[in-house]
């Protein structure tokens, strides 16, 4: 079965063929209005034929989705300044943004919109910090993903936890002995906007791109701030995250 885009490129070479045939014919035989028109039809074949991709990007988009299931997996953070300054084992979370259209998505970025705390009574609490604040994509720490192919998909880091007895030697210190989930900003605030006390919390994420239309995102974060060194008992018993889609009004 043939893709839009052959269909989008087939008839476009089709129109071009058949408006220089009706051409010819008509400037033997056509009075010339009938020649006018065939020379206008002619000139709008050869822009969808020239064109090509911008036609597609009319009718063809890359659809891109934020994939259900969250990764998690402990690594270690080095601090380093040209010199090893510190370092500290760290638990990441690590969810896969794809490509299910029909195209390439170019120029991918995910941008976290609001935070909310939903542990702290009846409504909601918002998590002072400026929004919306892009993301890193993991194992680039680059907040744009300059092209995801078809049916492909790549990681983006949500953020991490670090050992509270060595996180300060990477700049992530603990609160009252409790490690903070700190968000995978692309550029860290020196107000530890980015730094989450333990709770649970709602991560509202948006998905955009250069040539796609933006969906959003709501993760749910629960984290309790313990460490243990055995890290398999991290997850789920001291911290664990799952994500739903959220409709764009």
């Amino acid at each position: 079965m043939r893709s839009r885009e052959h269909i989008v490129l087939g008839a476009a070479v089709l129109l071009v063929l058949i408006a220089i045939i009706v051409h010819l014919f008509l400037l033997m035989r056509a009075p010339q209005w009938l020649t006018a028109i065939a020379t206008v039809a002619l000139a709008i074949a050869a822009f969808l034929a020239i064109a090509k991709e911008q036609v597609q990007a009319w009718f063809i988009h890359p659809t891109l989705e934020v994939l259900p299931e969250l990764y998690h997996h402990p690594t270690r953070i080095d601090l380093n300044y040209g010199v090893m300054i510190g370092k500290s084992p760290a638990y990441y979370v690590v969810f896969q943004v794809k490509n299910s259209g029909r195209i390439p998505a170019r120029n991918v970025e995910v941008a976290i919109n609001s935070v909310v705390r939903t542990d702290l009574g009846s409504e909601p609490t918002p998590h002072e910090m400026l929004t919306p604040f892009n993301l890193k994509w993991a194992y680039t720490n680059d907040p744009t993903m300059a092209l995801i192919p078809i049916d492909s998909s790549r990681p983006m880091a949500l953020g991490h936890i670090t050992a509270p007895s060595t996180g300060g030697k990477v700049g992530e210190s603990p609160i009252n002995g409790l490690s903070l989930f700190w968000l995978e900003l692309f550029v860290r605030p020196n107000s530890r906007d980015g730094a989450l006390e333990p709770g649970s919390y709602d991560i509202c994420i948006r998905v955009s791109a250069d040539n796609a239309q933006p969906t959003e995102y709501t993760v749910h974060l629960r984290f309790t701030g313990k460490w243990h060194d055995d890290t398999e008992r991290i997850w789920p018993l001291e911290l664990e995250a799952g994500i739903d889609k959220k409709r764009l009004v």
